[in-house]
């Protein structure tokens, strides 16, 4: 995948991100989880998904965009030191899989879905850090 592709993704999950930002800025009261979990585990799908493609063009080239958030997290921390580092429990609220074709679920928690949102800013400095390297 062509570094520009890469770009791409990185972008798209900043807008993601963005939107989840910009609901959680929002009045406590006002806020609606949904509309923060559901970008901000989109954002982080995209990050990881753009960090496995930049481990996948120096290891061997193979890449599967079809990955879950679990498969995508497994092979990050298997190629970059730093993703071990994380603590992706958060994720593992109440939600399902974003991308399964279970019945969706979110979280309803606003303090899980900051820690998401951290996770996912987290994971965000490490695909920069790889972009730029």
């Amino acid at each position: 995948m062509k570094k520009q592709e890469i770009n791409q993704l990185f972008e798209a999950a900043e807008t993601e991100l963005e939107k989840a930002g910009e609901e959680l800025s929002r009045p406590s009261h006002d806020v609606v989880a949904y509309a923060v979990c559901a970008p901000t585990r989109q954002a982080l799908h995209n990050y990881l998904t753009s960090l496995y493609l930049i481990h996948a063009q120096r290891v061997n080239g193979v890449s599967d965009e079809s990955l879950t958030v679990d498969d995508l997290i497994t092979l990050c921390k298997k190629h970059d030191p730093k993703v071990k580092e994380l603590d992706f429990s958060p994720l593992y609220c109440s939600c399902k899989d974003m991308f399964d074709d279970n019945d969706i679920m979110f979280c309803n928690d606003i303090n899980n879905v900051k820690e998401c949102m951290n996770l996912a800013r987290e994971v965000r400095e490490v695909v920069k850090e790889r972009l730029s390297s």
